[in-house]
This record gives C-alpha cells, sequence and structure tokens, in this order.
C-alpha cells in the first residue's frame, strides 16, 4: 500500500483536519485506508479482529451525517418522509442522546449554525444553559467534575425546539419516535460506550440511578449487548404527548411544540429535575428552568481564500478558535507544501496555539464582559 495520501483528500480536507487538532504527522499514509484493522473506525466502534470498511456515500439531493449510524438512519428517515433538514437534525440528536449518552443529551448544550434558504440569511442557534443561580463560586471544584452539584441548566431541549418551530415541518412525536424506539425496545451498544461506561463505573456506582441505568446488576454492559433506556423513553414518550394532546386541543404546530417545551422547562420534567436537585444538595431549581431561552444570534464570520465560513458566536469559543486559525494560516502558501511536510504540520500547530492564546484571554460571554 502506497503511503501517499489518496487524491480524493484534498488541501482543505488536510487543512480542516489539522485545525480540529489532528497531529497529522502521527499518521502514516496507511492510517487513511479504508478497510482493515487500521481503518479510521475500527479501534473503537468495532471489534479489532472485524474488518471494519467506509465508503464514500454520495448524496446528490441532500444528506445527515451523525457520530452513530442510527442517529444518521434517524434524520434520512426524517428527510423521507418530508422533513427539513431541522427535523433532520432534532431526529439525529434525539437518538444520539440514546446511543451515546456520555457525549449527547437533550439535557446538556448546543449549538446551530443555519442557513435559511428563502432569505440567505445565516444565523446561529445557542442552545446552552447557564449554571444555576445558587452556584457557590468559592466551593470545591471538584464537585463541578460529577454529582448533583455538576448540574447546569438543561440548553439541548429547548435548542431542539427552536430549530423544529423555526425550520421544522414535523411534528415532534414523529421527530422522536426512533429514539423513543431504541430506548424502549433497545439497540447494539456500540463498543466505544461500552469502553466509556466501563472507565467510569467507579464514579457511576456512587449514583444508584446512574448505576441503575449504566451499571444493570452492578456490572458494566458487553459491547455489542442490546441496551435499553426505559426511563429516557417514557420521558421522550412524555413530552411527544404533551404536544400531541396540544394538537387534540385545537393548538397549532408553533403552540404545541411551545406545549412540550413548557412541560420540560416548567411542568412535570422541570418538577423532578428540582426535586432530584433539592434532596441530592444539587443547585438546581425551578426558577432557573424557567428562565431558560435558547438564543438566535449572528454567527461569527470570515473569508478564508474566497470562501465564506460562519461560525458559532460566543459563547463557544471554538467559532472564534477557527475563524483566527483561518485568518493565520491564510498568510502562508499551503498549497505549496506536501501534505506530509513538517512545515505544513507546524503552521497549522502555531495557528492552533496563538488563537487558543488569544481566545482564552480576551473571549467570553457577552452578557458578562
Amino acid at each position: 500500500m502506497s503511503d501517499t495520501p489518496p487524491s480524493f483528500l484534498d488541501r482543505r480536507e488536510m487543512l480542516a483536519a489539522g485545525l480540529a487538532g489532528m497531529a497529522l504527522t502521527a499518521l502514516p499514509g496507511r492510517a487513511l485506508a479504508q478497510s482493515g484493522a487500521r481503518a479510521p473506525d475500527a479501534p473503537r466502534t468495532g471489534s479489532a479482529s472485524v474488518a471494519a470498511h467506509r465508503v464514500e456515500v454520495p448524496m446528490p439531493h441532500g444528506g445527515v451525517t451523525a457520530g452513530h449510524p442510527l442517529a444518521a438512519m434517524a434524520g434520512t428517515r426524517m428527510l423521507m418522509q418530508g422533513g427539513t433538514a431541522a427535523d433532520a437534525v432534532v431526529a439525529a440528536m434525539a437518538v444520539m442522546n440514546v446511543v451515546e449518552p456520555w457525549a449527547s443529551s437533550a439535557g446538556g448544550n448546543g449549538f446551530a449554525t443555519c442557513l435559511d434558504r428563502k432569505t440567505g440569511k445565516v444565523q446561529s442557534l445557542a442552545f446552552t444553559g447557564g449554571a444555576p443561580r445558587l452556584l457557590d463560586p468559592d466551593g470545591d471544584p471538584k464537585a463541578l467534575d460529577h454529582g448533583p452539584k455538576a448540574l447546569t441548566v438543561p440548553g439541548a431541549f429547548g435548542g431542539w425546539i427552536a430549530l423544529a418551530r423555526r425550520f421544522g415541518k414535523l411534528p415532534l412525536s414523529t421527530l422522536l419516535e426512533p429514539a423513543i424506539g431504541y430506548a424502549r425496545d433497545g439497540h447494539p451498544l456500540d463498543a466505544s460506550i461500552a469502553m466509556f461506561i466501563t472507565r467510569a463505573q467507579k464514579t457511576l456506582a456512587l449514583y444508584p440511578t446512574s448505576a441503575a441505568i449504566f451499571l444493570p446488576g452492578g456490572q458494566p454492559p458487553a459491547p455489542r449487548s442490546i441496551f435499553r433506556n426505559p426511563d429516557l423513553a417514557r420521558s421522550f414518550q412524555a413530552l411527544a404527548d404533551a404536544e400531541s394532546q396540544a394538537l387534540k386541543g385545537g393548538a397549532d404546530r408553533d403552540r404545541a411544540l411551545q406545549a412540550a417545551h413548557d412541560y420540560f422547562y416548567t411542568g412535570p420534567i422541570a418538577q423532578e429535575f428540582t426535586r432530584f436537585s433539592t434532596q441530592t444538595g444539587g443547585w438546581l431549581r425551578l426558577d432557573d428552568l424557567k428562565a431558560y431561552q435558547p438564543r438566535w444570534d449572528d454567527p461569527v464570520t470570515t473569508n478564508y481564500r474566497g470562501l465564506d465560513v460562519y461560525c458559532s458566536p460566543l459563547t463557544s469559543r471554538t467559532g472564534l478558535e477557527l475563524c483566527e486559525q483561518l485568518n493565520l494560516v491564510e498568510g502562508f502558501d499551503l498549497a505549496a507544501l506536501p501534505a506530509d511536510d513538517p512545515l505544513f504540520t507546524h503552521y497549522l500547530i502555531e495557528a492552533i496555539k496563538v488563537a487558543k492564546a488569544d481566545v482564552y484571554k480576551y473571549a467570553a460571554d457577552p452578557k458578562f464582559a
């Protein structure tokens, strides 16, 4: 096998990989192979004894990519049912909550960058919940690593509803249907998730409600075993039912989606959040949940070699970092350098270092700084 990168991996893809923090010099050419034990998806998502394979997927009318195939399938189902990109995104994110709970959750945070094709306007949506008002800034920082004091205001579900209201077509019950099914009936647990659960076993065991889900019988579930999360399925079903009941009562789509939002942020789910946090010594309260709203804003943008680049604004620092990194490397003739040239990698590394130094010193939440 040749150590020369394949021709379809163009300069901009290499640049994007470098700016995302990949150590390109540590990747021999064969690491770009698409099959075998060294394939990109072999180390974590598949058994080392099983040959892995990835193919290019042509998408002439649109497509969905996600961190798990079941999530991408859920988004694709929405497109096939006449849904929009926003519908596909919400369905995919809900499934990610089921299949990758350590990194994706309706109770987490996120950002979306949206192009309104009718107006040509690009907008960013921040669905990041802030810290609870009772947070003690002088408390033990270790208490913020995990446990009841580590809870922030759940932002993601509000973002899903905001996306669906502005750009979606399908009802929430349809968008959540795949996630409800995988949580209720089970799905083969990804090997990487089984690995993370095993690594976190001691921490999970400290919290009975978490252990009941992720340590069934007191042990981490095996890779590829059928994993279920019936509590999450019931929560998602309750949110879908809140929308359905509003529709039956004569509400239009927008008000029905708002009913699901209210069920989460002021209704039974919010009350359960508050009860659990109060009883376990956490800081999250009902007022925190009631005060939360996702925020539409203008994106951070730059132009890189004739391409307009749009990224999430603060409070996410990553968009600002990427734009500055692109501005820095634009001054160098990267196209003249081979992809495996150490100088090529050096330029990327230095751009990352300088941008991070700036961002960590100067960037803060505009509401407070």
